[in-house]
Formats: structure tokens, sequence, C-alpha cells
């Protein structure tokens, strides 16, 4: 359709994944695309994908996914990477 939507996938986007999802958001230009990021050093395409949105995946302290909320430092990296 012609409206605009938001989808975060929320799984891994490396590899074919990562092209998956790039190619989804260029094939719909109208969606914003955005992925979860939770290590600075995930590879800098799924960072810097000019389709794509990033969140920074924090882990508030259940333990189940995403990068602990005590290391600020590399939220902030991922951030800047992103920017």
């Amino acid at each position: 359709g012609d409206s605009a939507a938001d989808l975060l996938v929320a799984y891994p986007a490396l590899g074919p994944n990562l092209e998956e999802v790039e190619n989804l958001a260029v094939e719909n230009p109208w969606c914003q695309i955005s992925i979860l990021c939770d290590h600075p050093s995930a590879p800098e395409r799924v960072i810097k994908s000019r389709n794509l949105g990033v969140y920074v995946d924090v882990n508030p302290g259940m333990n189940r996914t995403g990068i602990s909320y005590t290391e600020r430092e590399a939220i902030l990296e991922i951030c800047a990477k992103a920017d």
C-alpha cells in the first residue's frame, strides 16, 4: 500500500539474512524497516546500511537478549556508528 509503516526485524541480520532485509527495504520504500544491533563489533554493513534503521538491543537485566545496560560505552559506540 501507500501508507507508511514501521517494521522491526528482531532476528540477527547477518549474511544472507541482511541481504534479504535490505532487499525488503529497497522494494518497500514507504516502509521504515529497522534491525536490532547488540554489539559494537557488528559488521559495518549492518550498522551503516542506508536503507535500514538501527535500534540498539539493550538488555535491561532480564538476560534474554541484547547488550547489558551497564555497558554504556559499547552502547554509545553502536549509536555513533549508526549515525
